[in-house]
């Protein structure tokens, strides 16, 4: 599959998961919420409460387990803890139809998600015959990633590996992360300007996170076990903080020394992460 059908296939499978995360986060917290109203429900006393009317005044009673037993109004804290039980049962049933709700929403969405995932990967035109539908969207991300731009001035006789996009880059750990970003279909820019605090500093990745189309940023502390450079390093990260681009938001961070070198694994294992 060629440069643009890559990032077409991603663009078109990140549109089908844009807002699955959203509803894998309510499916959560109705979940936490469920097993809160559990524990609630069993640290307050069984039974059902009634009140009768009995002339001017109200009779209170308990039912539980077929009998019904007179309740004083003097033991007026019982009589709130059955009234909390029977309200927190009907919102635990609230929050189990939920629940219930969107697990088999999800079930179905995984059936129709994979159809439409054998269709999208069936032959390397399908992309190209679904782009006139994404044409806006995915243009303006391709024009993004293909513009020109101002290089990194430094040391431009550095870049001499060659990767997968047709960039150089300046180290093969930078190769391994190119690449993958490459196989994954996620448009970047190898040191592309950024100003922060009124500098130029040039990140070593950018990328567009589909389809929403943000930006965001990828440093690779390449040389952790030399201090001046893993000195360099904190004070970057406290720049970027300080420009309101916050690690594991905005930015991922990689790092490696000699004996601790950056492998392909480990960058699979981030970029599924942060982009499933």
């Amino acid at each position: 599959m060629n440069k643009k059908n890559n990032i077409m296939s991603k663009y078109i499978d990140d549109l089908l998961n844009v807002d699955l995360d959203y509803i894998n986060e309510i499916s959560s917290q109705l979940k936490t919420r469920e097993q809160l109203l559990k524990a609630e429900i069993k640290a307050l006393p069984k039974g059902i409460f009634r009140s009768n009317k009995n002339g001017d005044f109200y009779k209170w009673y308990i039912d539980k387990n077929g009998k019904r037993n007179f309740l004083p109004h003097s033991n007026r804290p019982k009589a709130q803890q059955l009234i909390q039980r029977e309200y927190k049962e009907l919102l635990l049933r609230d929050v189990q139809e939920k629940i219930s709700f969107i697990d088999q929403y999800l079930h179905q969405r995984d059936k129709n998600f994979h159809s439409f995932k054998q269709l999208l990967h069936k032959t390397n035109d399908y992309p190209i015959l679904l782009k006139e539908y994404y044409r806006e969207s995915f243009d303006q991300m391709l024009s993004w990633m293909e513009a020109p731009f101002e290089p990194n001035p430094y040391h431009p006789e550095r870049k001499i590996h060659e990767t997968k996009s047709g960039i150089n880059v300046r180290s093969k750990s930078e190769v391994l992360i190119a690449d993958t970003l490459y196989d994954y279909g996620i448009p970047f820019r190898y040191e592309y300007p950024l100003e922060l605090n009124g500098t130029i500093v040039y990140p070593d990745f950018t990328f567009m996170d589909s389809p929403m189309r943000t930006i965001k940023y990828w440093e690779h502390n390449g040389l952790m076990d030399n201090i001046q450079y893993s000195s360099r390093a904190v004070e970057k990260q406290r720049d970027y903080i300080n420009n309101g681009i916050y690690p594991s938001i905005h930015l991922i961070n990689t790092f490696e020394t000699k004996d601790y070198p950056l492998t392909h694994r480990e960058v699979n294992k981030i970029i599924e992460l942060y982009f499933s």
